[in-house]
Parts: C-alpha cells; structure tokens; sequence
C-alpha cells in the first residue's frame, strides 16, 4: 500500500499537480485504482523519469497551454 500511494504521488507530481493537492489526491484515489491502471501509470512515471528531455517538452507544453488560457 505504501508503494501504491508513492508512485501515485510520483504520478501527480510528474504530471504537475500543485503540492498543496497531491496528498488529498491521492488518499481519493488510490482504493479505486485497478492494478492495471496502477501498473500503466507506473510506466509512464519510469518512462518520464528515464527521459528527462521529454519531460521537459511536455512540462514546456503546459507552460504554453496556461499562457494561452490568460
């Protein structure tokens, strides 16, 4: 269960979720998650975190999205 709550927690945090919402998040989420999903949101977390550049792009994505909502 720790692990389950640490990775969704990665998961969150990697996709940029405030700080402020990342615990509350995922105490609602982590009993209804399948281990499927569990398992496919752990790959996209390994994935990210091994292509630091990527993760840039779609952090630099974000950033261009919120800049256009304003």
């Amino acid at each position: 269960m720790v692990e389950r709550h640490a990775m969704l927690e990665s998961f969150l945090r990697l996709i940029g979720v405030d700080e402020a919402d990342v615990y509350e998040d995922v105490e609602g989420i982590e009993h209804h998650l399948s281990s499927n999903t569990l398992d496919c949101m752990t790959q996209f977390v390994e994935f990210f975190e091994d292509k630091p550049e990527l993760m840039n792009q779609f952090r630099e994505f974000r950033e261009q999205e919120r800049a256009s909502e304003e």
